[in-house]
């Protein structure tokens, strides 16, 4: 079951571990498969299927792959 504050966890896109990323992806949908350092997700929406996340130098989360994870939350949750 997906945690309330996930979203909260996201709304700094700057300041996300890989980790804390990984397992949210993990909670919000379902994984589909690693490659590489690259790990993918299945979202369950037709238009855009997989969302697919991977660390930086730094361990931690790309910045775009943040927003692109929150707004798949949002989308599913029915948040505008």
């Amino acid at each position: 079951m997906p945690s309330r504050d996930n979203l909260e966890l996201l709304r700094s896109e700057r300041n996300v571990t890989f980790r804390v990323l990984q397992r949210i992806c993990g909670e919000e949908s379902q994984f589909r498969r690693q490659k590489g350092s690259h790990s993918i997700f299945t979202t369950g929406f037709p238009d855009n299927p997989t969302v697919s996340i991977q660390p930086d130098k730094n361990n931690d989360a790309k910045p775009y792959q943040v927003r692109q994870v929150r707004n798949l939350i949002e989308r599913r949750r029915g948040v505008t």
